[in-house]
């Protein structure tokens, strides 16, 4: 085989080798990767802007906080004018104790938030970015799941179909690998449930239902992965379904 020949396959290979769940998977470490960045850069912004304006507290939505940072000038009240009516209602009401700051310094911190804000936009694509891709690539899983844990599911398994191959058995331990090695090393209480305990269904059950209810999860998992990875039939709102009813015959036991 000649260097042509042999550089026209690789082109080949590398052309078949996009896969969307190569994307998806990506895209989800990103935003693990961001959560964690924004996380630790947001106490960064709250513990520095405190010495400026430390009555302002944290609210659910730190974008409301950021607006703030950007936009408000302790000293020039016209700037409040600008922030939207969110903003402006964890204003504080009495004068600042606050330290005196330079423009300089207001302008590095204005400019940390402008930056934050953007991370946050980028996380939100990302998150919608990789919802549609998995609901279209499995959307069963999707569905059973919702597109995050699917997603999760997905890459834990290194693949669809690697997960739609696993036994229900192995999907519902999938992500508690460590205690599950403890388990067989140590002797150790084996783990009922991995990455399915972020499922809705396993919130609020009781410790002793716990391991059912992820083995009846993990059953119907098993079902739209392989739905998802080989025949494309959408199946979904009939194994939720019957999940919805062996989880009520469950919790009235």
């Amino acid at each position: 085989m000649d260097r042509e020949e042999l550089m026209r396959r690789v082109r080949e290979q590398l052309r078949g080798a996009y896969n969307s769940e190569d994307f998806v998977q990506h895209a989800s470490q990103t935003i693990d990767d961001l959560d964690h960045m924004l996380n630790v850069m947001f106490e960064h912004i709250r513990n520095w802007y405190s010495i400026y304006l430390p009555e302002l507290k944290d609210t659910g939505d730190r974008r409301i906080y950021l607006e703030v940072v950007e936009k408000y000038v302790r000293d020039d009240p016209a700037t409040a004018d600008v922030l939207s009516e969110a903003a402006k209602k964890v204003l504080p009401k009495e004068k600042s104790i606050g330290a005196e700051i330079s423009e300089d310094d207001r302008k590095a911190l204005q400019q940390f938030a402008v930056t934050l804000k953007g991370m946050y936009d980028l996380r939100d694509y990302l998150d919608e970015y990789r919802n549609r891709t998995v609901e279209r690539i499995a959307k069963n899983l999707a569905y059973i799941l919702g597109p995050s844990l699917a997603t999760k599911m997905i890459v834990e398994a290194k693949g669809l179909r690697r997960l739609a191959n696993m036994p229900a058995s192995s999907i519902q331990v999938l992500g508690a690998e460590k205690a599950l090695f403890l388990h067989l090393t140590s002797h150790t209480k084996p783990p009922k449930h991995g990455l399915l305990f972020l499922h809705p269904m396993l919130r609020g059950v009781k410790k002793a239902h716990r391991g059912k209810v992820a083995r009846l999860i993990a059953a119907k998992v098993s079902i739209a992965a392989k739905a998802d990875a080989y025949t494309k039939n959408f199946i979904a709102p009939k194994l939720k379904e019957e999940l919805e009813k062996k989880m009520k015959e469950i919790v009235e036991s």
